[in-house]
């Protein structure tokens, strides 16, 4: 496999051939690299920011399909389509400097065969002439003889050169010689047995001993830069352990490397840790604002978007007042007799004459954003919420006696229109029903909500209703859950719904009977307080 470490042996060598100092040779090896890798660890670092700034957005995917991991999975994908994220890109590309440094140690510990590029009866006959005339003694499973051999030729280069003339063309004068230290040796843990008498001896080796203790420094302190500028949502249990995890794992990690391996290995870690820190802080400077402003752009395309179905709403309404809000349908028949007012029309091939009007009307209200409105009753208009129904969603559970028996609404605002959009998005634009509006027919104002939701693990839909404190009393709730009912079972065609009550929740329970709902599951007392309930629409 020696062509894959043949471009990094090239790259040392040719580095080391411009500086004629090893050490050099491997911090500019290390910043070479690493712009090489620019490009792609800037990807990966606007990945990363990219997918962080989602965390919010998954948090409340993991909490709606909580227990439904494929509804998660299929969620979670439609999200990074729909903001072109690879959630594994930004993990690839930071995986590729730990081939580098594989490669790299194999070019450091094999300089004969790999940067000098001689084969091994080459090497044997240097083995030979440095065993003999410069005293080395080979090592029983010594995995850096090839370095020592190469640091003898240096110390010997007139006589082995003028000895060995068939080999002086490939050799090469390996000078290790970096700061003071010979970046060929293994650094030593073992601080005890220096000879402190003699600081010729013990100075070098203690500058040895120091490069394993930066490296693992570095390593730390980039781990914790890049974690602090690319932050976990509060309450990602998961993750924070994770990162914890690897800010203690990678300094032992490079720790061990460092102390097993020659300290040119160690320049070349302490460089890349460096130079990764200089890259995480320009490239999160950069990126934050590059993203800041996509947010701007997005959130002012949303506002636009947001005025723009307000206006078509109010429009819809002003024409639907004026009786010229209808969709007509155009077939061979009528073709000639088409109203003058009519605003939205639809011709169709002859034998499609039986298509519904109303349900035309619909679709092009989905198409343009316009909410629904379900169903009318003597005083009640039951609508899809929209994102200018966020405050008064407050105002309908404002009760304090509401608390144990309602799922509360988030404390922030920004969280709970998420959380709108995506009912608009997924309960209404997929199943065409979900918890709906409660209006008065004679203001529009909003008094409440009801309607039907899915629950995971259940195959029937689920009522749901609650009045605002101040409306309580005047029987809008029982109104607006027949009227939900009869939608149930004329247009949505379910056989039978469920309910769950609070066994503490009376009212409920008495609307529930009311409504024609039997007890399926009683709840012990001293077990779950629910109590599940159901009914035939049949």
């Amino acid at each position: 496999m020696s062509w894959i470490t043949a471009p990094f042996a090239w790259l040392l060598k040719a580095l080391y051939d411009l500086t004629g100092s090893y050490g050099w040779a491997v911090v500019l090896f290390g910043v070479v690299v690493n712009l090489i890798l620019l490009p792609f660890m800037a990807k990966s670092k606007k990945s990363m920011m990219r997918t962080s700034r989602l965390q919010p957005r998954i948090a409340e995917l993991q909490r709606r399909h909580e227990g439904n991991q494929q509804k998660l999975n299929e969620e979670m994908a439609k999200l990074y389509r729909e903001e072109k994220i690879n959630p594994m890109s930004g993990c690839l590309w930071s995986l590729i400097p730990f081939p580098i440094l594989i490669a790299l140690y194999s070019v450091i510990r094999q300089p004969l065969t790999k940067m000098m590029g001689l084969g091994a009866e080459a090497v044997t006959q240097l083995t030979d002439w440095v065993t003999t005339n410069a005293g080395y003694v080979a090592q029983t499973k010594s995995a850096y003889q090839e370095i020592q051999i190469a640091d003898l030729i240096h110390q010997n280069w007139d006589a082995v050169t003028g000895a060995l003339g068939d080999y002086s063309g490939k050799l090469l004068d390996l000078d290790y010689s970096f700061i003071g230290l010979n970046m060929g040796q293994q650094p030593s843990f073992k601080i005890w047995t220096f000879d402190w008498s003699n600081k010729a001896v013990w100075l070098p080796a203690l500058g040895l001993f120091l490069i394993p203790i930066i490296s693992a420094l570095l390593s730390w302190l980039s781990m914790k830069i890049s974690t602090s500028m690319t932050p976990q949502p509060a309450g990602n249990q998961q993750a924070a352990a994770t990162n914890k995890t690897m800010m203690l794992m990678m300094p032992l990690v490079s720790l061990w490397i460092c102390y097993t391996m020659p300290a040119a290995l160690g320049i070349y870690w302490i460089v890349n840790s460096i130079l990764g820190i200089l890259r995480d802080v320009s490239l999160t400077k950069v990126f934050n604002k590059q993203l800041d402003k996509l947010d701007a752009e997005r959130i002012a395309r949303e506002k636009e978007r947001d005025a723009e179905l307000e206006r078509k709403r109010l429009e819809t309404e002003r024409l639907k007042a004026a009786g010229q809000c209808c969709v007509y349908v155009i077939t061979e028949q009528n073709r000639d007799k088409a109203a003058p007012k009519t605003r939205w029309c639809l011709e169709l091939d002859s034998g499609q004459d039986d298509l519904d009007a109303q349900w035309l009307y619909r679709v092009w209200q989905r198409n343009e954003g316009i909410a629904w409105e379900i169903a009318r009753t003597k005083r009640l208009i039951l609508r899809e919420m929209t994102e200018a129904d966020l405050n008064a969603l407050y105002e309908i559970q404002s009760g304090e006696d509401d608390s144990p028996f309602l799922e509360p609404l988030f404390e922030d605002r920004d969280r709970q229109l998420a959380q709108i959009r995506d009912e608009i998005r997924y309960q209404y634009g997929f199943y065409e029903f979900g918890i709906w509006i409660v209006e008065l027919a004679e203001s529009h104002t909003v008094i409440g909500r009801a309607g039907l939701q899915l629950r995971d693990g259940y195959g029937e839909p689920e009522l749901g209703f609650v009045i605002a404190p101040a409306y309580r009393g005047h029987g809008y709730a029982q109104e607006a859950c027949e009227a939900v009912l009869q939608v149930a079972g004329e247009e949505l065609f379910f056989e039978t719904i469920r309910a769950v009550a609070h066994r503490d929740n009376e009212k409920s329970l008495r609307l529930c009977k009311k409504l024609g709902f039997i007890v399926d599951n009683k709840a012990e007392k001293d077990e779950n307080p629910w109590i599940f309930l159901r009914k035939s629409l049949k």
